[in-house]
């Protein structure tokens, strides 16, 4: 299977990359800057629906991993790379006919700032959410989940 996978350079990214070539499954890595891992390698912006989409060609499933992370920021910021970059990387994977996308989100989508020590899984909530990035994970997740329904 081949698979790509965005935000390659990330912790998570580059341990997921690892695991998959471990695993014997050909990987095409797609973020910003090289990954320096032994993948076959895109680069561009995850905001750039024409370079996701040619990193696209070609692949059974998308990891879609890559996020703008942190505590503060400029909304504008966390909505281009989390809530446009997703957008892309769904319509991408249309246009490219790729069956399985796996989309990472946060358990920050679903509370404001209290504890989850015990809790179940709660939807994403943009307007409960405290902070740019969890309000923009919760909008791409929504997103991604509403693509998979067939809305």
């Amino acid at each position: 299977m081949k698979v790509l996978v965005t935000g390659a350079t990330s912790l998570l990214g580059a341990a997921t990359v690892r695991r998959l070539l471990r695993a014997g499954h050909e990987v095409r890595t797609f973020q910003r800057n090289p990954s320096f891992l032994e993948t076959d390698e895109a680069l561009g912006t995850i905001d750039d629906e024409e370079a996701v989409k040619a990193a696209a060609d070609g692949v059974d499933a998308i990891l879609h991993l890559a996020a703008l992370v942190g505590v503060t920021g400029e909304w504008e910021a966390y909505h281009r790379v989390n809530v446009i970059g997703t957008q892309c990387v769904v319509s991408a994977a249309r246009k490219q006919g790729v069956q399985r996308l796996v989309y990472v989100s946060s358990p920050s989508v679903a509370h404001a700032g209290s504890s989850l020590v015990g809790a179940g899984a709660d939807p994403a909530d943009p307007d409960r959410t405290r902070g740019n990035y969890a309000r923009s994970k919760a909008m791409a997740e929504i997103h991604a989940l509403d693509t998979d329904s067939g809305a």
